[in-house]
């Protein structure tokens, strides 16, 4: 068995479940006087989310990764799908993860943003915040935490929780915007990791006090603090990454831009820990708490989902970019740690399981690379990039700069007055002055804001979200304009920024540096699938066309044998295509 890691306890990599030997005896029908035969086993269903992982990237480096890796497993035991394409422009996590629970884009789940402008606190704050819970870490409450209430729309969990009420639900992540829309509202256990409190943390929305099995976790943390990231093979990184370890545009921090990586010299241990593969292993260590708690092979009358959203990649991305070591390196530590924990749920649950993997959103690149054809091979030559990404640099785009070009031409347009309220991408916010203004000079506003943002050479276009306020078109329409209508809430009076191929908003994790998503074009919106059914074989199967989020939820929907949330789109079940 490979263990990879020294923090074995933390890893979970070495402590398997105990093996339960299936029983080949065939029992004698029950006669009537006997007592019922045991219920079926009901199903259970592992639904992984790798954030950022873009089609483009995957296919890359598919045939690099370990033969005996997670994605090489899923991909020779069941469906791999090549194309599961977002059908909304704002390619961010909350979006994306509530895309795949609900079938919806955000016009129809209510979620528009990672982040939103919230006038309770006058400032930007998780699109999941509610000031009317509490964050929970141990016993004790620490500040105001997230919930489901910007969920305009049923998830998966919450389908589950209505038509089996008996369902064990488990949704963990290193976000609060992935783990909620997994969970659902009412949720068995509902964890994410807070980077300024350095621990796993949950919401009185959704828990009284921390579960023993986060307990648990949290007081193993200290040993993660105290890794550090080297890599598997420095050699196999030089051959396969495009780019040097030092890579300009790289963002630093604190620990430098190449390995190795010491996690206990960081300033700020907590930020720099979702940077590392060490935070996915200690989320599936906590999956394996879960798995240890609540004992899901021993209750088979009870569906079980367990969805885990690994987030370390999309991290890394941000900060060293799609094409550095340490994004290679933390894909396919991944790949290692997700077939070691695969293999242990297997044992666990046998045919019950099935296993359901794809990510958010895809990447973009960093503007650094520009002119490297070996970090963008699609420059070279003239056939057009079936991803539509860029030959062109890209720009950063900066919030404090735009916000401040905003208010100068809306102080031109109308004169003193308050008239916005923030610049947090995608979408430029207005005051609820503004709404009030005669439609003449609401309209000069609109023109003013426009006009001085489109030139911008990062911004594409500009467009006032009240221009939708009837029906988006169909989910086939691809231009920009259907894009950004099923991207926008109904009644909206804020502007949405589309930005040009290539560029970004500022992730800001070290600033001008690294790189980010969230934009409409086909490296951002298409990224890969995989569906494993435990007792409906298609091994070895690809799906070359194009499948949607829908297709994602109708199919976990079918595996865990219920129907789809209440206002879904229509989806297909992945595994009869």
């Amino acid at each position: 068995m490979r263990c990879l890691f020294p923090l074995l306890v933390l890893l979970g990599c070495c402590a398997r479940a105990p093996h339960r030997q299936a029983s080949t005896h065939t029992p004698p029908a029950p006669s009537s006087a006997e007592a019922p035969r045991q219920p079926v086993a009901s199903p259970a269903l592992l639904v992984l989310i790798v954030d950022q992982l873009g089609s483009w990237v995957f296919e890359t480096r598919r045939v690099s990764l370990a033969p005996d890796g997670a994605f090489a497993k899923l991909a020779r035991e069941g469906v791999y799908a090549r194309e599961l394409r977002y059908e909304h422009a704002t390619t961010s996590t909350a979006p994306g993860h509530a895309a795949l629970y609900t079938g919806l884009p955000p016009r129809g789940s209510g979620i528009f943003a990672n982040e939103r402008f919230d006038e309770s606190v006058g400032k930007s704050v998780s699109f999941l915040f509610d000031p009317t819970s509490r964050l929970v870490q141990g016993a004790a409450l620490e500040g105001k935490g997230s919930s489901a209430a910007s969920l305009q729309a049923e998830t998966l969990a919450d389908a589950l929780r209505a038509q089996r009420p008996n369902a064990q639900i488990v949704s963990l992540s290193l976000k609060d915007r992935a783990a909620v829309p997994g969970g659902g509202r009412h949720p068995d256990a509902s964890i994410w990791f807070d980077p300024g409190l350095g621990t796993f943390v949950s919401s009185t929305a959704f828990h009284g006090q921390l579960p023993a099995f986060a307990l648990a976790a949290n007081a193993e943390l200290s040993k993660a603090y105290a890794s550090v990231w080297q890599p598997l093979d420095a050699a196999w990184l030089r051959a396969h990454s495009p780019t040097s370890d030092d890579q300009a545009g790289e963002g630093d921090l604190g620990l430098g831009v190449q390995f190795p990586y010491e996690l206990a010299k960081s300033k700020n241990r907590g930020l720099v820990f979702r940077g590392q593969p060490v935070a996915d292993r200690a989320l599936l260590a906590l999956a394996q708490g879960v798995l240890d708690e609540l004992h899901p092979e021993t209750q088979p009358e009870r569906p079980f989902l367990l969805a885990l959203s690994l987030s370390t990649f999309d991290y890394v991305g941000h900060v060293h970019g799609p094409d550095s070591w340490e994004s290679w390196e933390a894909l396919r530590e991944l790949d290692l740690a997700l077939a070691d924990f695969i293999a242990a749920l297997e044992r666990r649950l046998g045919a019950r399981l099935s296993i359901m993997l794809t990510a958010d959103h895809g990447a973009g690149m960093l503007p650094e690379t520009d002119g490297n054809a070996r970090a963008r091979p699609w420059c070279v030559g003239q056939a057009p990039d079936a991803y539509e990404r860029p030959c062109s640099k890209g720009t950063r785009l900066y919030r404090d700069e735009l916000e401040t070009l905003t208010k100068k031409v809306a102080a031109k347009a109308l004169g003193t007055g308050n008239w916005i309220r923030a610049v947090i991408e995608p979408f430029v916010y207005v005051t609820p002055e503004v709404a009030a203004l005669p439609e003449e000079r609401r309209r000069a506003l609109e023109n003013a804001i426009i006009g001085a943002l489109e030139q911008h050479p990062g911004i594409a276009r500009v467009f006032p979200a009240r221009a939708f306020a009837g029906a988006c078109p169909d989910a086939s329409d691809d231009s920009l304009s259907a894009l950004v209508c099923r991207s926008l809430p109904a009644g909206s009076n804020d502007l949405y920024v589309a930005v040009s191929p290539g560029s970004f908003f500022d992730p800001r994790l070290v600033h001008a540096h690294g790189m980010n998503h969230g934009s409409p074009y086909l490296y951002d919106r298409v990224v890969p699938a995989f569906v494993r059914s435990g007792t409906r074989a298609r091994a070895g199967t690809s799906i070359s066309s194009r499948i949607s989020p829908a297709d994602f939820t109708a199919t976990a929907a079918v595996l865990l044998g219920i129907t789809p949330p209440p206002g879904a789109a229509a989806g297909r079940d992945l595994l009869r295509l």
